[in-house]
C-alpha cells in the first residue's frame, strides 16, 4: 500500500475560497434538500440510473444512490470513481449543475461540479468534488474505488515519474507530490487528481493525506481536539481533452496575419477568439482531413497558414477550417497547456 502525505502548508487564499464556497452554501445543502419549498435541488426521481450535470467540453454523470460519478472527454474514454458508502445514499441536482450526495445519517455529504480553469484566456472545464463533513461521527476514511478502460492504471506522480517519465517531466514534476495519476496505454498521463485541501468551521488546516492500493483511493481525515465543524475537503481532478473550434475563410486569414509564427499557446487563443464552437447542419457536411505531415512548428508558420487560406479561397465549397487542439493538465502549474493541433477542411 502506497501513502501519499499531504503536505500541511496550504495556500491562505485558498483556504478563504474553500471557507468562503463551503460555509455559506455547500455545508448547507442538507437543510436545502429537505426544505419541500426550496426547489435549487431535485431528487432524482426512481426511472433515472443516471443523470448528465455537464455537457460541454467534459461529460460528467452522476449515478442514483451509488456515489458514483462518471467522466468522459473526446479524448479520452470513461473513467468513474464511486465512494464505497456504508449507509444509504441520495442523490439530488442542483439547477447550476451541482450533483449532491446525501447520506442517510446526515453526517456527511459529497457534492460534486464542473468548474473552470482559466489558462491563457481559454475557459478549460475540471471537476471539482468537496467533501462535508459534519461532526465527529463521520468516517475519517473516504473510499473512492476507480474504474478505469483496459490498458489503463492509476499510480501516484512519484511511481510515474520513476517508471515512464521523460527527463522534461522529471525535471519540471520532480518537486510535486500528493498528486494522483491515470496514464493511458501508452503509458501517458491523460488524468490527473489534485491533492486534496482540508480546512474547519474556523479555517484552520486539517491533516488528510491519500493512500492508494490498485484502483482504491482513500483519504485519510484526521480530526484533533481543536477541530470546528463542518470540516471540509476540496479538490480538483482534470481529464486530458480535446477543444474543437471551425474558423471560416476571413478568419483563417486573421490567424495567418496575426498569430502565425507564434507559439501554440497564441494560436489555440486565436481559435478561442475568433472561431465558434458549432456550425449549423452539421449533417450535411463532410471533412477534408489536411494530411500533409508538418512538424509542430510548421503548424503554426505563416506558410502553413497561408496555404490552408489559399485553399479556402480556391476551393469556395470550404467554408470552415476545423481545428481540434488538445489541452493537457500541468501538476506543477496547477493548468491546462495545449499540446498540439489537428486541422481539417469543412466541406458542404
Amino acid at each position: 500500500m502506497r501513502r501519499i502525505m499531504r503536505n500541511t502548508i496550504c495556500f491562505i487564499l485558498v483556504i478563504s475560497m474553500v471557507i468562503g464556497m463551503t460555509s455559506t452554501s455547500f455545508a448547507n445543502m442538507k437543510n436545502m434538500v429537505g426544505d419541500e419549498d426550496n426547489s435549487r435541488f431535485l431528487k432524482l426521481e426512481e426511472e433515472y440510473d443516471k443523470i448528465y450535470i455537464q455537457n460541454n467540453d467534459i461529460m460528467v454523470s452522476a449515478f442514483k444512490n451509488k456515489g458514483k460519478i462518471s467522466v468522459t472527454t473526446a479524448s479520452t474514454p470513461e473513467i468513474s470513481a464511486s465512494l464505497v458508502c456504508s449507509e444509504p445514499m441520495k442523490c439530488y441536482l442542483s439547477k447550476d449543475s451541482i450533483a449532491l450526495y446525501s447520506t442517510a445519517s446526515g453526517n456527511y455529504e459529497m457534492t460534486v461540479q464542473v468548474g473552470q480553469n482559466i489558462s491563457d484566456d481559454i475557459e478549460l472545464n475540471e471537476l471539482k468534488t468537496l467533501m462535508t463533513i459534519n461532526n465527529r461521527a463521520a468516517p475519517i476514511k473516504y473510499t473512492f474505488l476507480y474504474e478505469l478502460p483496459k490498458g489503463y492504471a492509476m499510480m501516484n506522480i512519484e511511481e510515474y515519474l520513476e517508471g515512464y517519465g521523460n527527463d522534461q517531466e522529471k525535471i519540471e514534476f520532480g518537486d510535486i507530490r500528493n498528486v494522483v495519476v491515470i496514464i493511458d496505454e501508452n503509458k501517458n498521463i491523460v488524468y490527473t487528481i489534485d491533492d486534496m485541501n482540508a480546512v474547519d468551521a474556523s479555517g484552520n488546516v486539517v491533516d488528510t493525506y491519500y493512500m492508494l492500493e490498485d484502483n482504491k483511493l482513500t483519504q485519510i481525515v484526521k480530526f484533533s481536539d481543536d477541530t470546528k465543524f463542518p470540516v471540509v475537503l476540496h479538490n480538483s481532478t482534470h481529464p486530458d481533452y480535446d477543444k474543437t473550434k471551425y474558423l471560416n475563410k476571413s478568419e483563417v486569414k486573421e490567424v495567418r496575419d496575426r498569430y502565425s509564427g507564434s507559439s501554440i499557446s497564441m494560436i489555440a487563443s486565436a481559435f478561442v477568439a475568433l472561431g465558434v464552437a458549432h456550425i449549423n447542419n452539421p449533417a450535411g457536411i463532410a471533412y477534408t482531413i489536411i494530411s500533409t505531415v508538418i512538424g509542430a512548428y510548421d503548424q503554426y508558420s505563416y506558410k502553413t497558414w497561408d496555404e490552408f487560406y489559399v485553399t479556402m479561397v480556391n476551393n469556395p465549397r470550404y467554408k470552415y477550417l476545423r481545428t481540434i487542439t488538445h489541452y493537457h493538465y500541468h501538476p506543477g502549474k496547477r493548468t491546462y497547456y495545449p499540446t498540439g493541433c489537428k486541422y481539417a477542411f469543412v466541406k458542404e
